[in-house]
């Protein structure tokens, strides 16, 4: 089957076939009900993958973006149950900001900049956590990502004292990685471009 779609409609015909799989493959897991932090957690990064596939903004991608905004929305009901369950585990509190950001960045695109900010916000007091919470890296990369992209719909809603504000937050952040061993030269463009 995927001879012919490579035959017929080439490398693009051969992607969709293949992302549909994923999406009946990822139903049936899913509908089984989730009940180790593990799989939930490769099923997050699996829609999460599949609406990047689908559409995800600044990316090669099918150009599929409502089907993106149900992979991404899916993604983001399993990491909320996942959170409700596993409150402690920061991973999962992780994969739901990154998720909410996948939401939010679709539907600040939908014209609907409000709902987009709610779920930024969302993001950051999930990444930001409570008093003593451990910040790894990974987890500032994140966060300056999500107060980067709060900026950018605090801009597209003109709210400048706000815009200037976060992104504020973001080279602090982005400051903390750089000052960190783990900082690569990725991180030293970000800072560049924040």
């Amino acid at each position: 089957e995927m001879d012919d779609r490579l035959q017929k409609e080439g490398a693009i015909g051969a992607r969709r076939l293949l992302v549909e799989r994923a999406k009946e493959t990822l139903e049936r897991l899913t509908s089984a009900g989730i009940q180790d932090p593990e799989i939930g957690r490769d099923l997050v990064a699996a829609y999460l993958k599949l609406g990047d596939v689908m559409g995800r903004l600044g990316g090669a991608n099918l150009g599929r973006s409502g089907e993106a905004r149900r992979s991404y929305e899916r993604a983001l009901e399993i990491s909320r149950e996942l959170t409700v369950r596993y409150p402690e585990n920061e991973f999962v509190r992780e994969q739901n900001a990154e998720a909410l950001l996948r939401v939010a960045g679709i539907t600040k695109t939908q014209g609907r900049p409000e709902a987009a900010l709610a779920l930024g916000q969302e993001a950051i007091r999930a990444l930001e956590g409570e008093a003593g919470t451990r910040m790894t890296v990974a987890r500032l990369r994140l966060l300056a990502a999500a107060y980067h992209d709060v900026g950018g719909t605090y801009s597209q809603m003109g709210k400048w004292q706000e815009v200037i504000a976060v992104r504020e937050k973001a080279l602090a952040t982005s400051t903390q990685i750089l000052a960190s061993a783990e900082a690569t030269l990725d991180d030293r463009l970000r800072e560049i471009l924040a």
